[in-house]
C-alpha cells in the first residue's frame, strides 16, 4: 500500500495506471534488455573514457552479480543503492543505519569496495544524512538541480511535477550552482534534471534526438557557468538514450576550454583533495605580496581581471585567466600580487562562518580582516549566510573589478565537468515485486 500511495503521489492516478503497463513491458524481458545494454556499453568506442557510475542495491547484487561484475569488468565504477529499493525518508535513523550497513556488508562479501551511496528514489531525511555520516560512505548524490527552460512544452500536467519538486530536494538552475559541496563532512554531487525519467515517462518525449538536444543544450549552459552536468538514465530505458549520450560526450570532448568528464567517484575524490588545498601569504616587496597554494598538482589556479604579473592572457571563465606560478617551494606555488592589495576576500568579523566556508568551497582565499584596504573584495555582512544567498554572492566575485586569485573547481585546466550516472532499481520483473514490497 505504501508503494501504491508513492505512485499517485508522484505520478497522479492516470499516469500511475499507465506506468504500471510500462513496468510489466519493459522488465517481463528485463533480464534480456540489461543484457543488451551490457553488450552495447562493451562495444561503444565513445566510452572509451567516460565511466559511468552505476547505483546497484545490494539485492540486485546478489541476484545478478554475473552481470553487475561485467558493469565493473568495462571499468564502470559500481556504487550502493540501498539494500531492497526502500524509501529512506520512512526509515527510523536505527533503520537507515542497518541498511546503510547491511548494504555495505552484501557489496564487501562480493568484493566491492563501495564508497558512494545513493537513495532509492532520491527521498531521504536528516537522518538519512546523519546515518551516512556515521557510515563508511563518505560520498551521496541525491539532490536534483532542475534546469525548467530546457523542459519540453506540454505533454505533462505542470501539476505532477509540482509534486516532485516537494518529494525530492530540488533546486532551480537558475538559483543555485551545480557544484559538489560538503554536507556535514559527506561530498554531496548534484544530478542535473530532466533526467530519463522526467523526459519519457512524464513528458512523453521518446524521440532519441529530441532527449540529445535538450541535454547537449544543458551541457553547454553548465559550460558557460563552469558548472557539472551530471545525467542520470535507468537502465530498462537505455534505448532512448544510447544515442543522446554519445552525442553529448561526442561534444563535450570537443568544447574549448575542456570539459572533464568523470565518474561521480573521481569527482569526490578530486573534491576531497581540493580541499585539503592551503593558502599562506607573505610580504613581498614594498607594494606586494606572494601567495602561495599547496595544492593538487592538476590543480588550475585563475586571476580575475587579468591581476596576475605572468601567466596565460587568454580569459578561462568570464573575467579570469588560469595563471602559472612564479617559483616552486616544496609542495607549494608562489603568485604574486601587487598594487597594495592581497588578491584575497577580506571578511569583517562579523560575517558569518558559513560564508568563510562557502568562499574557500568556490576556491577563494578569503581573511578575517580590519583592513578593507589590503584587499581586492571585501564583505561586512552581521546576518547569517543562506542558500539563496551563494549565487549573488558569486555572482559579485566574478565580475569584481579588482584582481582575485581562485584556485578553480575542476582539475586539468577544465572550464566544467560532465558525468553520467545509472540507477539499477530492478533487471526482472520479479526484482520490480520485490522492490515494490520492501518500499
Amino acid at each position: 500500500m505504501k508503494y501504491l500511495s508513492h505512485i499517485v503521489a508522484t505520478k497522479g492516478l492516470a499516469h500511475g495506471v499507465g506506468r504500471a503497463f510500462q513496468i510489466f513491458s519493459r522488465f517481463l524481458f528485463g533480464t534480456r534488455r540489461f543484457d543488451r545494454m551490457l553488450g552495447s556499453l562493451g562495444g561503444a568506442p565513445y566510452l572509451s573514457d567516460a565511466k559511468i557510475t552505476f547505483f546497484v542495491t545490494a539485492i540486485l547484487l546478489e541476484r545478478h552479480e554475473k552481470s553487475i561484475r561485467r558493469l565493473r569488468e568495462l571499468g564502470h565504477v559500481i556504487a550502493a543503492h540501498g539494500l531492497y529499493h526502500s524509501n529512506m525518508k520512512l526509515q527510523t535513523l536505527e533503520k537507515q543505519t542497518s541498511i546503510l550497513h547491511d548494504s555495505r556488508q552484501v557489496f564487501e562479501k562480493h568484493g566491492y569496495a563501495v564508497d558512494g551511496f545513493r537513495c532509492p528514489y532520491l527521498s531521504y531525511n536528516e537522518d538519512t544524512i546523519d546515518a551516512l555520516r556515521s557510515s563508511q560512505y563518505w560520498w551521496t548524490s541525491q539532490d536534483l538541480i532542475c534546469w525548467s527552460d530546457e523542459f519540453p512544452s506540454g505533454g505533462q500536467d505542470d501539476a505532477v511535477m509540482k509534486r516532485l519538486a516537494h518529494i525530492y530536494s530540488w533546486t532551480e538552475a537558475d538559483e543555485s550552482v551545480s557544484v559538489p559541496r560538503f554536507s556535514k563532512g559527506l561530498v554531496d554531487i548534484p544530478i542535473t534534471a530532466p533526467d530519463d525519467e522526467m523526459l519519457v515517462e512524464r513528458y512523453k518525449v521518446r524521440d532519441p534526438r529530441e532527449i540529445g538536444r535538450i541535454w547537449e543544450t544543458i551541457l553547454r549552459k553548465t559550460h558557460e557557468k563552469g558548472e557539472l552536468c551530471h545525467l542520470l538514465f535507468h537502465p530498462e530505458r537505455y534505448s532512448f538514450v544510447r544515442d543522446p549520450l554519445k552525442e553529448v560526450l561526442a561534444v563535450g570532448k570537443e568544447m574549448s576550454p575542456a570539459i572533464w568528464i568523470s565518474s561521480l567517484a573521481e569527482i569526490a575524490d578530486w573534491w576531497q583533495k581540493r580541499k585539503n588545498s592551503k593558502w599562506t601569504i607573505e610580504k613581498n616587496g614594498n607594494d606586494g605580496w606572494r601567495l602561495w597554494l599547496e595544492a593538487p598538482d592538476e590543480a588550475t589556479l585563475l586571476c580575475g581581471r587579468a591581476g596576475a604579473r605572468s601567466g596565460k592572457s587568454n580569459p578561462f571563465f568570464r573575467g579570469f585567466a588560469a595563471v602559472d606560478p612564479i617559483e616552486k617551494r616544496d609542495r607549494s606555488a608562489g603568485y604574486f600580487a601587487g598594487n597594495g592589495q592581497r588578491y584575497t576576500v577580506g571578511l569583517s568579523r562579523a560575517c558569518p562562518e558559513e560564508l568563510e566556508d562557502f568562499l574557500a568551497e568556490e576556491g577563494f582565499f578569503a581573511e578575517r580582516t580590519d583592513r578593507e584596504a589590503d584587499h581586492s573584495f571585501f564583505i561586512d555582512r552581521d546576518r547569517p549566510f543562506e542558500e539563496r544567498d551563494r549565487l549573488p554572492l558569486l555572482n559579485r566575485l566574478e565580475s569584481a573589478d579588482h584582481p582575485l586569485l581562485r584556485l578553480w573547481r575542476w582539475p586539468g585546466e577544465a572550464r566544467s565537468a560532465l558525468s553520467i550516472s545509472s540507477d539499477v532499481d530492478a533487471i526482472s520483473i520479479l526484482d520490480f515485486v520485490r522492490r515494490a514490497l520492501n518500499f
